[in-house]
């Protein structure tokens, strides 16, 4: 199904011609560029110094699950 809705937006976005009278895309808002570039670093931040995340969801699921072995 994936498949077939993808195969959708790239055949719309490649083969097939803009309707008359729609504008022609342009680059994105400033505040929304600086909203994607902020959750890229945190994105990368986090993959890369992941130990305290870890250990806090270790912890969580240790409480949750009444205690250890």
């Amino acid at each position: 199904m994936a498949l077939i809705y993808i195969g959708r937006v790239v055949e719309s976005l490649y083969f097939r011609e803009r309707p008359e009278g729609q504008a022609v895309p342009g680059e994105a808002p400033p505040i929304m560029l600086v909203a994607t570039w902020t959750l890229v670093l945190a994105n990368i931040a986090i993959g890369v110094h992941a130990t305290p995340l870890v250990g806090a969801a270790e912890r969580a699921a240790t409480t949750l699950l009444g205690g250890g072995a």
